[in-house]
């Protein structure tokens, strides 16, 4: 078959095919993925062909030790202070950082995303836990412990940095509210590389403008890609203006590995459509669909 030597080359002829098939794709790039998003209940497989398992969890890890050793910080600092042109040198030790060995960081969510920002965490020396609607077999003899969402205020009580990898689903939204940001630590961190609206603006913004929990990296937000299409900002509040808020436009999985794999992905799952084979990277079955008698949908984002 010429789509199993070439199957780039066949990709999009098979994305439009799928809409013949009955099935919705939302496609490389997250502006596309809210197709589906929107219809969170619709039936049918949901496959997420983002493939960040690398480059993201790489950039939680890269949050997370920068967060403790602030390294541009002290290089702004030591900059401003060495060769001034009146020759004075104000330079004064910076205070001392923090390592990241014997912290804890807890994950929402234990899929692709999840697992490599565990294993990564773990290689840390850091304390890693997790909690997921679904229980694996086994728990990983690197992670302290793995508990169903009822366990969520446990993570959220032990955790420095509370990492958000779960899908945007209708049991999802505002998964993160007042009560369990209150639940967090006071110099807790939250990283969210999932989706804005699964953590609540208002309450979000009310907490790190109070500096209730100690900061926030945000790489999502609730009017996502807004900046590049119709000029509305990332969020009702201006996040830049908080001190204890890193912010990136939804770039975490931006690396050209990453998109190669994604290409490679979603063409191994048309492949296997064509052939009635299952889907990989399944992120919500059928059988967790809420009404019946709608498309399924294939997230390419």
């Amino acid at each position: 078959m010429i789509f199993a030597k070439q199957p780039r080359k066949w990709f999009q002829i098979f994305w439009i095919i799928l809409g013949s098939l009955g099935t919705v794709v939302c496609g490389i790039g997250a502006a596309l993925a809210c197709m589906a998003e929107r219809d969170a209940a619709a039936a049918g497989p949901h496959v997420d062909e983002s493939q960040g398992g690398v480059a993201i969890p790489e950039y939680v890890l890269a949050a997370i030790l920068q967060w403790n050793v602030r390294i541009l910080q002290m290089d702004a600092d030591f900059r401003r202070c060495t060769w001034r042109d009146d020759m004075v040198n104000t330079c004064r030790r910076p205070p001392m950082h923090k390592e990241v060995q014997n912290q804890t960081v807890g994950i929402l969510g234990l899929g692709t995303i999840g697992r490599g920002v565990a294993e990564r965490a773990a290689g840390l020396k850091m304390r890693v836990c997790a909690v997921d609607a679904k229980l694996p077999a086994t728990v990983p003899p690197y992670m302290a412990w793995v508990g169903t969402d009822a366990e969520l205020p446990r993570l959220l009580k032990e955790s420095d940095f509370v990492v958000v990898s779960v899908p945007l689903l209708p049991q999802t939204k505002g998964m993160i509210g007042i009560k369990e940001l209150a639940q967090m630590k006071p110099d807790g961190v939250l990283i969210n590389i999932a989706r804005g609206p699964i953590v609540d603006e208002v309450p979000l913004w009310t907490a790190l403008q109070n500096q209730r929990i100690g900061g926030a990296v945000l790489d999502v937000w609730w009017n996502d890609f807004s900046w590049f299409q119709n000029g509305t900002w990332p969020s009702t509040f201006n996040f830049s203006s908080l001190p204890n808020v890193w912010m990136t436009p939804h770039v975490s999985v931006n690396t050209a590995e990453a998109h190669e794999t994604t290409l490679d992905q979603a063409a191994s799952n048309l492949l296997a459509l064509s052939r009635g084979k299952p889907f990989q990277n399944v992120v919500r079955n059928a059988s967790d669909a809420g009404s019946a008698g709608q498309r399924p949908a294939v997230l390419l984002a």
